[in-house]
């Protein structure tokens, strides 16, 4: 019911390093999150969180690592909502199906040329990766992929629970800098 798709999109300073993952459910999924409990979040948190108060599902997680759209004002909504729009298209999902996610450099604004190119490729190698291969996208200073999933049959059927997530110890502050899928 979910495929993934990464691709170096050229945000990371490492040439080559796959930096824009994207997981996407085949049908609308109820969507849940805990945010980062500090007064000073990224764009993507401040967008998350309305997006899931007026509307617990979605379709897709997308994440970018190398640049973390934080500390970037008005200019950063409106770029993290232009990714949003960017790759809504190329999947031909309501953007406002598509949870975003950024890690990285503080401070700097995101590239949006990369973005605008990177968005159709991204769309184009949907379900030829892997869980590991976007907790491999996302990390920043980890020193390994983390991600788990486990198949548990109820008497109503089987489910099947995935998650990725980056963070080498930096829960703190507030979990500021942990992200997951």
């Amino acid at each position: 019911g979910y495929s993934f798709s990464v691709v170096v999109a050229g945000f990371r300073s490492e040439p080559g390093r796959c930096d824009l993952a994207l997981v996407v459910s085949d049908t609308p999924a109820s969507a849940a999150a805990v945010f980062t409990l500090n007064r000073f979040c990224a764009a993507p948190v401040q967008v998350g969180r309305e997006m899931l108060k007026k509307r617990p599902q979605a379709r897709a997680i997308m994440i970018n690592s190398g640049q973390a759209n934080a500390s970037t004002g008005a200019k950063g909504r409106e770029n993290c909502l232009e990714t949003m729009r960017l790759a809504g298209e190329a999947l031909k999902l309501d953007p406002e199906d598509i949870l975003p996610a950024s890690t990285g450099v503080i401070g700097a604004h995101i590239k949006m040329d990369a973005w605008a190119q990177a968005a159709p490729k991204l769309a184009a190698a949907l379900g030829e990766h892997s869980a590991e291969d976007f907790a491999k996208a996302i990390m920043t200073t980890d020193a390994f992929p983390k991600f788990s999933s486990r198949e548990v049959k109820l008497s109503s059927g089987v489910i099947r629970i995935a998650g990725m997530c980056k963070g080498a110890g930096m829960i703190c502050p507030n979990m500021a800098t942990m992200l997951c899928a």
